[in-house]
């Protein structure tokens, strides 16, 4: 049995591109001002520091001068490096914050998810036979309580976060049919299908069993 998992950031980036997409165009260009604005502060913000920082550095090099002189000089440098550009960024931003409202972007369509998500598909190797579920519990709880999909590649069962419907990728966990337990188990009133491979466990739908039986079923014959 194995875990892997796709790397983070590229998924996340295409939903938020197809997310700004679906807005207006009057709401890209205030999405877009004020995300310009965002960096622009943070940008500033260092500039500030760094410039702070060389001011003290020259003032503390100075010769010759006395204590209250050396003092005076370090607030004026508090007030021209940070006070004062923090002061100005403060009223101009909330001033064009104020003409430029807060962009909400749309959830993301189920067509969208379907595109940014097949970078998932290939890393995992989703097949076309497959069945969804939910995922009751498991030793994971990046698992539990989610939509789930189970397939088969390469003579192993793998179980990945559903990707039909969701952007979030919890990993895949690949358990040769081989290694397999599976069975029926009761939780409360709830019939479900157990399986456990190692220390993993999963507990999901009852309609899994069938489906787990029928792929260890097919690995055998071949």
């Amino acid at each position: 049995m194995k875990y892997f998992k796709y790397r983070a950031g590229k998924v996340g980036r295409m939903a938020l591109r197809a997310r700004v997409a679906a807005l207006s165009r009057e709401n890209k260009r205030r999405y877009y001002i004020r995300k310009t604005l965002s960096v622009a502060n943070m940008a500033l913000l260092i500039v500030m520091v760094i410039a702070f920082s060389l001011l003290c550095w020259y003032v503390n090099g100075l010769q010759n001068i006395n204590s209250g002189l050396r003092i005076f000089l370090f607030i004026l440098s508090v007030i021209a490096t940070m006070i004062v550009p923090i002061a100005i960024c403060v009223f101009s931003v909330g001033a064009l914050y104020k003409f430029l409202p807060y962009v909400s972007l749309p959830q993301i369509t189920k067509s969208a998810v379907a595109q940014c998500t097949q970078p998932l598909r290939k890393y995992y190797k989703l097949t076309g036979n497959y069945i969804v579920t939910k995922c009751y519990e498991c030793s994971d709880d990046n698992f539990t309580d989610k939509d789930v999909i189970i397939f088969v590649y390469g003579g192993d069962l793998r179980i990945i976060n559903d990707i039909n419907s969701s952007i979030r990728d919890c990993g895949c966990y690949s358990m040769p049919l081989a290694q397999l337990s599976c069975g029926y188990v009761q939780m409360g009133k709830l019939t479900a299908a157990k399986i456990e491979c190692g220390s993993v466990t999963f507990v999901f739908g009852k309609r899994a069993k069938p489906f787990v039986f029928k792929c260890m079923k097919n690995a055998e014959g071949q």
